[in-house]
Formats: C-alpha cells, sequence, structure tokens
C-alpha cells in the first residue's frame, strides 16, 4: 500500500473518531442544559404560584385588619 493511501486513511479514521467523540459531547451538554431549563421552568412555576398565594394571603389581611377594627370600637362603646 502506498503511504500516502496509508497516511489518509489514518487521517480520515483520526478525523472520524474526533467527530464521533465531538457529537457525544454535544449530546452530553445538550442533555445537562434540558435538565437545567427543566429546573429553572420549575422554579418559575413556583413563582408565579408564590405571587398568588402572597394576592390571597395580603387580601386577608385586609379583612383581618378590618375585623381588629370593628372590635376595637366596639370595646370604646
Amino acid at each position: 500500500m502506498d503511504s500516502q493511501v496509508l497516511s489518509a486513511l489514518i487521517t480520515a479514521g483520526g478525523m472520524g473518531a474526533t467527530a464521533i467523540s465531538g457529537i457525544s459531547l454535544i449530546r452530553h451538554r445538550l442533555t445537562r442544559l434540558e435538565k437545567k431549563v427543566d429546573e429553572h421552568n420549575g422554579y418559575a412555576k413556583m413563582y408565579a404560584q408564590s405571587h398568588e398565594d402572597i394576592a390571597v394571603i395580603k387580601n386577608d389581611m385586609q379583612y383581618v385588619k378590618e375585623d381588629i377594627r370593628e372590635l376595637k370600637e366596639r370595646s370604646k362603646k
């Protein structure tokens, strides 16, 4: 076999191996990124729910303040 052909085959094999390892690295990184995005989406949903819960608590506190005001007025009489 000619040395140029052998050199070309070795080079092609090395390039193929590099490409395969690069693809596996990209897959690994994409998997990690997908996990991070899923985790972030979970936090975003919890944040939205917390916002709603805070609004309900504020509303409840307003009713409690009004009830306290009424009780104070009644106790003065």
